[in-house]
Parts: C-alpha cells; structure tokens; sequence
C-alpha cells in the first residue's frame, strides 16, 4: 500500500453556489478512528443521503465529518399544498385528541410545516427542477470536501507532519524505518 501525503484530521470547508436557488455546502472534520458522517440536509434532498455518503467515503477515509447544507430561494416560490397528506395529519390530530379529551381545535399552521405536507412546484416541472438541485447539491459537496481536503493537508503541512508521518490516510504505519 503507498502511502498517501499526510492529512490533518481537522478541516472545514464551505462552497455556496451563485445564482437561483443559492445553495451552500458546509464541511466539517475532526479526529475519530473510523469514518462516522452526520448529515443536515434539507429534505427535499433526504433521498439523496446514500450517494452524499458514498461521496464522503470517496474524499474522507476516517475521522467525524459533519456535513451542513442550506438552500435558500431568492425569490418567492410557490408552494403546492399535498392535501391528502395534510388532512391524514388533521385525522390523526383528532383521533388522539379524542382519546385524551383534548377539545381545542388542532393549529392549521402547525399542520403546514409536517414534512411533506407542502412542495414546490407540480408534478414532471418539480421533479426536472429537483433532480437539477439534486445534481447541483453533489457537484457542491464535492467542491467543498475537496477544499476540506485541501486544508486538512496544509495543517498537516504546518504542524510540520509530525502526528502523521509515515502514516497512510486510514492512520496505518506506512512501514520501512
């Protein structure tokens, strides 16, 4: 096995994206034995979390990396209220309330911010435009954790390699004397 140029364990990285929506990825590292990836996501882009890991695991081979991403839409956006969902929220609210004597009536607004109860857009326009985040998301990602990357080796290079020469990127002895 070759030995790979020494990394910190410690790094962070941000990249946001310029346009409409702005999007903004957030990397962070510290030292673990193993690889353990936390993510904060939103969740529209839940579906993604198997290739977001598999993304890290192709960039970070150990250590506690957490992973924040925010979407923010400049401008308004409509959104399309998934009225079947919504209304299952509402029986449910009153069947628990009746069964615990709770008369006040259930808080619409509440109702509203349930995952899935609202999305943007309508139906084939929605799923082109989130499969185009989607895309945007991970070309992101990957930006940031190669800048993490980046920085993990120039701490390395600061602090001069000591805590990490001779050492592959899985913290393994490289061998020879």
């Amino acid at each position: 096995m070759g030995l790979q140029p020494a990394r910190s364990m410690t790094g962070f990285a941000r990249v946001a994206t310029d346009g409409e929506p702005a999007l903004e990825a957030t990397v962070r590292s510290v030292n673990n034995r193993f690889l353990d990836v936390k993510i904060r996501t939103p969740s529209d882009f839940d579906a993604l979390d198997p290739k977001i890991r598999a993304l890290v695991s192709a960039h970070v081979k150990r250590g506690s990396v957490q992973i924040h991403v925010n979407l923010r839409a400049q401008r308004a956006t409509t959104l399309k209220l998934d009225r079947p969902l919504a209304e299952a929220y509402l029986a449910a609210y009153r069947d628990l309330a009746q069964g615990e004597g709770v008369t006040s009536p259930p808080d619409l607004t509440s109702v509203l911010v349930h995952p899935g109860s609202t999305g943007r857009g309508v139906g084939g326009a929605h799923e082109e435009q989130q499969k185009a985040l989607d895309a945007l998301l991970l070309e992101t990602l990957e930006a940031a954790l190669v800048k993490l990357n980046e920085e993990r080796r120039a701490r390395a290079r600061n602090r001069g390699g000591r805590a990490f020469a001779g050492r592959d990127d899985r913290g393994r002895g490289g061998g020879g004397g």
